[in-house]
């Protein structure tokens, strides 16, 4: 069996704070594209950076597997300071490669950042990476639990329905126990599309032993069940979950949704990392609790301005929130009772993307397909008076209209662009150009 090496992944104590990369190219393409419209982006097809089957970790491994990454109920991070989607998952009975990709766009091609982990059977279909739950996650679907700290310069998932058990990320501990860990920081500057991202040996060997490939320790587990933090304020798994990372305060800050105890009923959570290195100064906090929402998947995202967090619901309670400025651990989230949609053709699903918008301060939602949906709350925030638009019709191609498992979290907004960025089904890349678009290189408003 492999040997063990506990925490080899911890970085260095200090990172800078970076600056977002020009992506003029993108800028570019946006300024030719009509607003309220879409262009589609990369220039190879997701498939072109697949790792081969030898590599791939059984019983899920074929040719077309990795597309599951995409496929399962997936969401991607955006990464600003080097202008790259991270897109990492799959998960639970549909893929259990724990490799990493990543969509360029300043070259808008895709590659593979990792090659996958090996795992070890622990007990029934419960699964650990094979030097270590410290070293590196297994593969989880994601719904919309993954983000990108900018200041630390991390990805950061929390998983969801891990390999093979639909449930929370495992870690063996010592003492022969099992228990839940997580949440994981991946470190873009490591990424290389010929290491694994755990420790040298980890790789999948069940062909060739591949001494080529060596270990990128890329990965930090945070490891919030370490006892740091009181057990009744831990959820039991990130199933279903939504979230949004901040900086606040002069730290980097996720909020995220999950399950406490067995049921299925999702609490508000807060995750603050001030230091790469130093568990210690984590702080987790619970915000709220589920009283009368949402609790299925979908997209959430914090609106900065009011003051809250809010996430997508479906027919009958179309998105639910959590005013902050009463957060505690007794702060009932509140359900949107009525909407103001002059068109009467909204609608929202648990397979909704939505992210928020901070040009125009309000929510945006796709469904899939061409149409965009603008949702602003009122001011100060009341669960009625949510006002729906339509944006314009786009012109030109559109997104396919197929969800599959749902958009979930393949919907962000790109401070880069001011525009959106949707990933879709087939893993091709999409900008939204909204009404009222600047040129980011420019500031000035583009000619079409």
């Amino acid at each position: 069996m492999l040997i063990r090496i506990a925490a080899i992944a911890m970085l260095a104590i200090s990172t800078p704070v970076f600056a977002q990369v020009s992506l003029s190219n993108l800028a570019a393409t946006l300024a030719a594209t009509p607003e309220s419209s879409w262009v589609k982006v990369n220039l190879n097809p997701y498939s072109a950076a697949w790792v081969s089957v030898d590599l791939q970790v059984p019983p899920y491994a074929g040719d077309s597997k990795p597309g599951s990454i995409i496929a399962a109920w997936s969401s991607f991070a955006w990464d600003p300071n080097r202008g790259d989607l991270i897109l990492w998952g799959g998960g639970h009975a549909n893929y259990g490669g724990n490799e990493v990709y990543r969509w360029h766009g300043t070259t808008q091609l895709w590659e593979r950042a990792s090659v996958p982990s090996d795992v070890e059977l622990l007990t029934g279909v419960t699964y650990e990476a094979v030097d270590g739950a410290m070293n590196a996650p297994v593969a989880a679907h994601t719904y919309d639990n993954q983000v990108f700290l900018k200041h630390l310069d991390r990805f950061l998932t929390f998983g969801g329905a891990a390999f093979d058990t639909g449930s929370a990320q495992p870690i063996l501990l010592n003492n022969g126990t099992i228990r839940a860990t997580g949440p994981f920081l991946w470190d873009p500057s490591r990424g290389d599309p010929n290491k694994v991202g755990g420790t040298t040996g980890s790789h999948v060997q069940r062909v060739a032993p591949h001494p080529e490939i060596v270990g990128g320790q890329m990965w930090q587990n945070l490891d919030i069940y370490d006892g740091r933090f009181p057990a009744s304020a831990l959820p039991s798994n990130f199933v279903m979950g939504v979230s949004d990372a901040t900086f606040e305060n002069g730290v980097d800050t996720v909020y995220i949704t999950g399950r406490i105890g067995g049921g299925t009923n999702q609490d508000l959570f807060r995750l603050r990392i001030p230091s790469i290195s130093d568990r210690s100064q984590d702080t987790w906090q619970r915000l709220g609790i589920w009283w009368s929402g949402s609790s299925s998947q979908g997209g959430g995202a914090v609106d900065v301005t009011r003051g809250i967090f809010a996430r997508t619901g479906g027919p009958g309670l179309p998105f639910s929130y959590w005013n902050l400025a009463t957060a505690g651990p007794n702060n009932r989230d509140v359900g949107v009772t009525t909407i103001i949609d002059v068109t009467g053709q909204f609608s929202v699903t648990a397979n909704s993307g939505m992210d928020f918008d901070p040009n125009q301060s309000n929510f945006v939602v796709w469904n899939g397909g061409g149409t965009i949906w603008r949702v602003t709350p009122p001011t100060p925030i009341s669960p009625t008076g949510w006002v729906v638009t339509k944006e314009p019709d786009p012109l030109g191609a559109v997104p396919p209209s197929n969800v599959g498992t749902g958009i979930l979290g393949k919907f962000k907004y790109v401070e880069n662009l001011r525009a959106f960025m949707a990933l879709d089904v087939n893993g091709d890349v999409w900008l939204y150009k909204p009404v009222d678009w600047s040129n980011p290189d420019t500031n000035q408003p583009p000619t079409v």
